[in-house]
This record gives structure tokens, sequence and C-alpha cells, in this order.
């Protein structure tokens, strides 16, 4: 077999057996949604909530205005965290907390973009991290999995650079946090 007849047959059978490293957007992930008219879902159902309610956390106090925008910083000892809060439907089991970022957005990372999230209760460890780092450069629309929790009708969660850095991201319909939830 001819040199280039071998390569091309060696790269073709290779990328039979390849795998994308960059997540891909499922667009059947609710295939039975709880609308978001009623307060309680039903079994079998699932849903996602988009947008949480965002507070700012400035050493160390939680501000009472809420916004809706990713806004983190992180300089030596000063931290710009916040803290995001979902309004569940009553009966919803497993929530998986997600991020995405669309086609079209609106994404700045400087330096660091790994967040760790944090439970609300004092002295709480962390249950995942999400790594915005480098994402805003990378074209496309991609779905992150950050951790799976078992669901509360009100989950609030703590947002903290782990380095220097920080993270813009306007959130809508396709970026941003997310939660998605099953019966």
């Amino acid at each position: 077999m001819h040199f280039l007849q071998a390569t091309a047959f060696l790269l073709a059978a290779l990328s039979l057996q390849s795998v994308s490293a960059i997540p891909a957007r499922n667009p059947d992930r609710t295939p039975a949604e709880c609308p978001n008219t009623r307060s309680s879902c039903k079994p079998g159902e699932s849903g996602v909530l988009r947008v949480p309610e965002m507070r700012t956390i400035s050493h160390g106090k939680l501000s009472p205005k809420i916004g809706h925008n990713i806004i983190l910083g992180k300089v030596g000892e000063r931290n710009y965290d916040q803290q995001m809060t979902f309004h569940l439907p009553q009966g919803a089991k497993k929530c998986s907390i997600m991020w995405d970022q669309g086609e079209k957005r609106e994404f700045i990372v400087k330096s660091s973009g790994l967040v760790k999230i944090f439970p609300t209760e004092a002295g709480a460890g962390s249950i995942g991290t999400a790594d915005f780092t480098n994402w805003p450069q990378v074209e496309g629309d991609h779905s992150h999995l950050v951790t799976t929790v078992d669901c509360e009708e009100k989950m609030s969660f703590n947002l903290s650079l782990v380095n220097d850095g920080s993270v813009k991201m306007r959130q809508d319909a396709t970026n941003g946090w997310y939660i998605e939830y099953s019966y």
C-alpha cells in the first residue's frame, strides 16, 4: 500500500473512534417539560430554569439588589462573588447545575475563569467547579455540566473565582447558569 493511501486509511479509521472533548448541546434534553405556569411537576416531567436571580457578595455581605448577569472578580484577597438563586416547582427531584454559551453571546473572561460553587450554609464545602477560561473564543453553542444535586424548591449557591481574574456574561435564554430538573 502506498504511504499516502496508508495514511489516509489510518486517519479514516482513527476518526471513527474519536470522541469530541467539546460538550455538545442536546436539543432533546427535556422530552416532557414541566410547564413554568404550574407550581408543581407530575411524574415523568422535567424542565429547565434559566437566568437565576443574581446577588453580589461584597466583603462577605449579600446585596439585597437582584441582578441577572454573571459578574465575578478576584484580585489578591479581594473577591467580587455572587449568589445565584433558582425557584423550582414542587416535586422536582434531581437537579443538574449547568452553564451554557449560545452562538450569540456577551461573554468576557480575563485571566482565570475557574469558579467554585458552594451551598450558602456557612462553612459548606464546594459542590463543583465551572471553568469559563478560554470558552469565549470557542465558536458555536456549548453546554457544560457542573454537578448534580437533590432539588429543593429554593436553591441558592455562592459563586467565587478561585484565582485572580474576572468573568462577565449576559444571561439569557441561551447563555449563563441554568438548572435541568426531573421528577
